[in-house]
């Protein structure tokens, strides 16, 4: 039986894949909590669920906090891939948060291949509540998504 080597994911701390409307200063350090705990449990469950390997992209903080200073990567024009080429990652995962309200949100998370540009998989996930259990119900159905579509594919 032939297996299918995970691909490569660059997965970097949430500064460098989510981001958010601005907030009101009382709730900023509320939103900068989610998104690391989003994206630690997003690390943590892809990793646990072997859908992809996770390069740490750690190397590469400058370049994209340099990137993030002038765009968003949802809105960048292949930045990301640029970005993931530094280090060596075959696919790049790219998510934004967007708050409609204090309760309503849409998590927006694409993997796109590196070489092509290609978006390999792509959910928009809308939920309700201002916690990070809210936040992180999304991101349990986007792995959840992502690993059945993943075993399909095999």
């Amino acid at each position: 039986m032939h297996r299918r080597k995970a691909p490569h994911q660059r997965f970097s701390s949430c500064r460098s894949i989510c981001s958010t409307p601005p907030a009101r200063p009382a709730h900023t350090n509320k939103h900068d909590d989610r998104l690391r705990s989003l994206t630690s449990y997003l690390t943590k469950s892809l990793l646990d669920e072997r859908v992809y390997s996770i390069i740490d992209a750690q190397p590469i903080d400058a370049p994209i906090n340099s990137a993030r200073s002038t765009q968003t990567f949802s809105k960048c024009n292949g930045c990301e891939r640029d970005l993931a080429r530094l280090v060596h990652a075959d696919r790049v995962l790219v998510g934004e948060v967007d708050k409609v309200s204090t309760l309503i949100g849409n998590l927006n998370l694409r993997i796109i291949d590196v070489a092509t540009g290609r978006i390999i998989f792509a959910r928009a996930v809308s939920f309700r509540g201002g916690t990070g259990k809210a936040w992180q119900h999304a991101g349990r159905f986007f792995v959840r998504e992502l690993k059945q579509g993943s075993v399909q594919a095999r």
